[in-house]
């Protein structure tokens, strides 16, 4: 019954029009080092790096067709060109997700928070800030709120838009405001149901 429960909490966080709104991210991460931050920090790869590069994108497009096992046969041949590419840790998070492999999800997402943002000093600004918002929902779906939000703050301090939303969202302030509206406008329907009758 529980784990239903925890299905359903996931059935309803995926289709809340709310993450539709604010552009969720899909599961993988396709954006390079390079794309980010209008290519502010932009650095030469080697030539090991970049073959570790085609590897994970070729994981990415197999996992895309549910061919999980091989995909993670590239991510492991990318890994074995470049030990300390985040990226490849994120995305293969992901591949775990997908098959509700949560632990191991969590552990890959902790290793590419450690590799792209251990001392909060942003070695990889789009890798952590990807890695903290998927590691929060972890939390969140197992009830480790105070720790979710932690790691959702961080995703949303680093400029993801869904962290930021989602974080909005859970602002009692915000909440409240919210609140106040809604009943304001059912208030004013109300009022002019009431006039408009005879």
């Amino acid at each position: 019954m529980v784990e239903k429960q925890k299905d359903q909490k996931v059935i309803d966080f995926m289709f809340d029009p709310f993450l539709v709104e604010y552009n969720f991210p899909g599961p993988f991460d396709r954006t390079s080092d390079d794309d980010d931050d209008n290519g502010k920090n932009q650095k030469e790869l080697t030539s090991e790096q970049i073959e570790s590069k085609r590897l994970e994108i070729k994981a990415i497009e197999l996992a895309d067709k549910s061919h999980y096992e091989q995909a993670f046969d590239y991510f492991e041949q990318a890994l074995s060109y470049w030990p300390e590419n985040a990226s490849v840790y994120n995305n293969r998070a992901q591949v775990f997700r997908l098959q509700n492999r949560i632990d191991d999800a969590r552990h890959d997402l902790d290793k590419a928070i450690q590799l792209s943002d251990s001392d909060g000093t942003n070695l990889d600004h789009h890798v952590a800030r990807q890695a903290y918002c998927q590691r929060a929902l972890i939390h969140l779906l197992k009830e480790n709120k105070e720790i979710g939000l932690k790691d959702m703050q961080r995703s949303a301090d680093l400029g993801n838009r869904f962290a930021s939303a989602y974080m909005a969202k859970m602002n009692p302030y915000a909440a409240l405001c919210n609140h106040m509206l809604q009943d304001m406008f059912k208030q004013y329907e109300q009022q002019t149901s009431t006039s408009s009758k005879p």
